[in-house]
């Protein structure tokens, strides 16, 4: 599909859709230099045991044992990779929010119903990336719902917001682009 000149909406949808990923790319970031951080300190911890450096245990002021310093490292990394984890899910429920906004300003209707935004999108010759809009969707609404979701990874992340990305107006706007382009104005 051809991109058309510069349009607000079209604008508007991509800068969005940018902040929101920047946001999700630094809050991944951030969680995962936590994660690295945690296991270079049970690593540090291990080489500090085995030379006899530290304990193994953590003993309160009455000499009453308090718990495994290993374990405590092991618990830290577990809750970081759970954090991760969520921090996925609420950027999926984040991004489908924002495609059901978008599609229902596009469409001018207050309440989002898949079926008839992809025809609408679909209509004005947008190509719209079904597949993986559905599991856009589907995730999005599973999450919601408190089910389990497994193996959401970044390359599934990543799929989602390449759809939301292909499937809206197309403009010859880059996010790389700070400002509006002024020849438009």
């Amino acid at each position: 599909m051809a991109q058309l000149p510069f349009n607000m909406r079209g604008y508007l949808f991509r800068k969005g859709l940018s902040d929101i990923r920047r946001a999700y790319d630094e809050t991944i970031l951030a969680l995962e230099s936590n994660r690295v951080k945690l296991e270079n300190d049970l690593s540090n911890f291990e080489r500090a045991l085995s030379a006899g450096e530290t304990g193994a245990w953590e003993y309160d002021e009455d000499g009453e044992l308090l718990y495994s310093r290993e374990r405590m490292h092991e618990l830290l990394i577990e809750d970081a990779l759970s954090t991760i984890a969520v921090a996925r899910e609420a950027y999926v429920a984040i991004l489908h929010h924002y495609w059901e906004k978008c599609c229902n300003e596009w469409m001018q209707v207050k309440r989002y119903q898949f079926d008839k935004a992809y025809k609408h999108l679909q209509a004005h010759g947008l190509s719209v990336d079904l597949s993986n809009l559905e599991t856009l969707r589907t995730t999005c609404n599973t999450i919601k719902h408190g089910k389990q979701r497994s193996n959401l990874d970044a390359d599934h992340i990543d799929r989602m917001f390449e759809a939301v990305k292909k499937s809206g107006i197309q403009t010859d706007w880059s996010e790389d682009d700070a400002d509006l382009p002024q020849s438009n104005l």
